[in-house]
């Protein structure tokens, strides 16, 4: 099961500067695209216990490595689909993280604070336990 990035139907993509541009912000990302593709079908679609996930970043045909966790919109839908673990291709090779590792490391990257049960009132830093 695979996922890529396009355009909700009927939108599409003409390939041109300002499209590939705004891609991030108006198109499905690969990771939700695949999420969605792999729960059609299922009586509970929002839970793929025991799946792994794996994003390899292509340019012009080529694997590249990925940055950091970096997408908080994948990474939340990640975190509650349940999945087991969600890896990327690094520099060093593959890099396997658990889902609630990479949204606390994709909040962090991002600045945004990280609040779990626990965590105290008012946290203002993206870092956990923070204020």
């Amino acid at each position: 099961m695979g996922g890529f990035n396009h355009p909700p139907a009927p939108f599409t993509c003409d390939g041109s500067t300002a499209c590939r541009e705004a891609c991030g912000k108006v198109c499905v990302h690969a990771e939700a695209d695949a999420l969605l593709q792999a729960t059609k079908g299922l009586p509970d679609p929002w839970f793929m216990g025991g799946a792994e996930m794996l994003h390899v970043k292509v340019v012009n045909g080529r694997e590249v490595p990925s940055g950091p966790p970096s997408c908080w919109q994948c990474s939340r839908l990640i975190l509650e689909s349940g999945i087991a673990g969600m890896w990327l291709l690094h520099e060093e090779g593959l890099q396997r993280y658990t889902p609630e590792e990479f949204h606390r490391l994709t909040l962090e990257h991002c600045g945004l604070p990280v609040i779990t049960e626990g965590s105290p009132k008012g946290v203002k830093s993206g870092r956990l336990g923070s204020t």
